[in-house]
């Protein structure tokens, strides 16, 4: 039997960041989009056993920006090097229907650590335009896509005239950016932190990370390119269960119960009522992440204490700024408004009243702008400083996180 190849990077996420550095894209998104094709390439391959149940790695990951935020590059990178290991990648256009048909077409049978036959569908869809892939308010793929998370060992789908479709081994995978405006598009109010988007990490960034005029002054670094290859094909052929080590599972059994308390009290995680099915989650989440952490470092399949406390940082930093997805998504008249005016000031700093109103005159009016500033004033994110003894004008700042 021919000798396996070896791991030849320390750490895989660290190495796709030096990789990447040379764009002008988010930190974040490149993380997180490494993170995507990691557990892309596990499949279904990979699992931690969990009381009645097994967790696989799948992810739904979303990037969140502005237009010009620079949300497509790190898709493009990560769909190349998924490309390369071979997943299978649905077009980011298609109907619900074809899709199901696809998920059936791709069914594959693989080897497992105890020489085993298993079945698998494993597909991912890695999109620039997400809102393309979701639709308008396309109730019944957000439904399937619930289900898809949780990977079940078969799922069906009947049709009125065609007879039934069996799904065997679901895996499915998300990968995709979308600027909050088509939000209240895609995802139906009623719908916001239900059991889809709840099953959603979304990382938001408001600006581009940095600006770079030539990136070809520097170039392409195609030795840690094939290295990051190399190192996703032998993850590729990983296969077997993942277990805590006992230190590693006795800090996540402390960090669960220290955050069932804080909820409890009425201190989750995230305060935003909206994100009460995602913080019911984190639990879930963070086991994933700490799979992919894992599998990044080593080919053991053992998930260490480091691993685990990784996977809680690179969770709790994404959080920071989660809450903002929904910013234009609300009951009240001009919930948008207030949102986009909050992200002028935060991206200015401070901002005179009167510039505030040349920009956002075509959908705020004088009263309206006086109902937002209550709002911020009321939230403590801005400061306003009179111009004038007569207070004709202002300044805002912006004091929030």
């Amino acid at each position: 039997m021919a000798k396996q190849k070896k791991r030849r990077l320390d750490d895989l996420l660290t190495a796709w960041l030096e990789y990447t550095k040379n764009t002008e894209s988010p930190t974040p998104y490149h993380l997180w989009s490494c993170i995507s094709t990691l557990a892309c390439t596990m499949e279904r391959r990979v699992y931690l056993e969990w009381g009645h149940t097994k967790i696989y790695p799948n992810m739904y990951i979303t990037l969140i920006g502005p237009s010009g935020g620079r949300k497509g590059e790190p898709i493009s990178i990560a769909r190349d090097f998924l490309n390369h290991v071979r997943v299978n990648i649905v077009s980011q256009s298609i109907i619900r229907e074809a899709l199901i048909r696809r998920m059936k077409q791709v069914a594959t049978t693989y080897p497992t650590h105890d020489r085993t036959l298993e079945s698998q569908s494993a597909m991912a869809v890695i999109s620039s335009e997400l809102a393309v892939f979701l639709g308008e308010n396309n109730i019944k793929l957000l439904a399937d896509l619930t289900d898809w998370y949780d990977s079940q060992p078969k799922w069906v789908y009947e049709t009125k005239g065609s007879g039934t479709d069996e799904i065997i081994g679901v895996c499915f995978n998300m990968l995709g950016a979308m600027a909050p405006d088509w939000i209240p598009l895609v995802i139906p109010h009623g719908a916001i932190g239900g059991g889809f988007t709840s099953r959603i990490v979304f990382v938001v960034e408001h600006k581009k990370g940095k600006t770079i005029t030539n990136p070809n002054l520097h170039g392409v670094d195609r030795e840690l390119e094939a290295a990051i290859k190399h190192d996703l094909e032998l993850i590729k052929m990983l296969s077997g269960p993942m277990r805590f080590e006992p230190k590693a599972l006795k800090l996540y059994e402390d960090w669960y119960a220290e955050e069932d308390r804080k909820t409890d009290m009425g201190m989750p995680a995230i305060r935003d009522p909206r994100f009460s099915g995602y913080v019911s989650r984190r639990a879930t989440h963070i086991k994933k992440i700490a799979m992919v952490v894992s599998v990044a470092r080593s080919s053991s399949l053992v998930i260490t204490e480091n691993d685990l406390l990784r996977a809680k940082g690179l969770m709790e930093t994404v959080e920071v700024n989660m809450s903002d997805v929904f910013g234009k998504v609300g009951r009240t008249i001009y919930t948008a408004q207030t949102q986009e005016v909050m992200d002028i000031i935060r991206g200015r700093g401070q901002i005179k009243r009167s510039e505030l109103m040349r920009i956002m005159y075509r959908d705020v009016d004088d009263s309206m702008m006086r109902g937002i500033e209550a709002t911020l004033t009321a939230m403590k994110v801005i400061t306003s400083t009179p111009l004038t003894e007569g207070r004709l004008d202002y300044t805002f700042k912006w004091v929030g996180n």
